[in-house]
């Protein structure tokens, strides 16, 4: 299970390590159970992401999409660098709603 801190009202999701096939199936199910549970103010905090492939995120974009669904959102905070790049990249920047730090993403 994802560690997850409620923050002026917003979840925010503390990920890490690698979002790719092998393990963002676990990155899917632990956040679609938020948000099945009302939880659709969502923050996924990515500081410690080192690297993400198409598949993660075709999971961000799904998670997006059903948060939006329900009302809610997912904001995406603290890329690294990098991880950054690859969404402007695929014009990703353009459809998440992408802040530099948690915090920012909270206001």
């Amino acid at each position: 299970m994802l560690q997850v801190e409620e923050k002026n009202g917003f979840s925010v999701v503390k990920v890490e390590g690698e979002v790719d096939l092998f393990n963002s199936q676990d990155l899917k199910s632990d956040v679609e159970n938020l948000i099945n549970a009302g939880k659709v103010k969502l923050i996924l905090d990515m500081a410690k992401v080192s690297y993400i492939d198409s598949s993660g995120l075709g999971i961000l974009v799904g998670i997006n999409k059903r948060a939006r669904m329900r009302g809610g959102f997912l904001r995406l905070a603290a890329l690294p660098q990098d991880i950054k790049h690859l969404f402007e990249m695929t014009k990703l920047d353009k459809i998440f709603d992408i802040y530099p730090s948690v915090e920012r993403a909270t206001i």
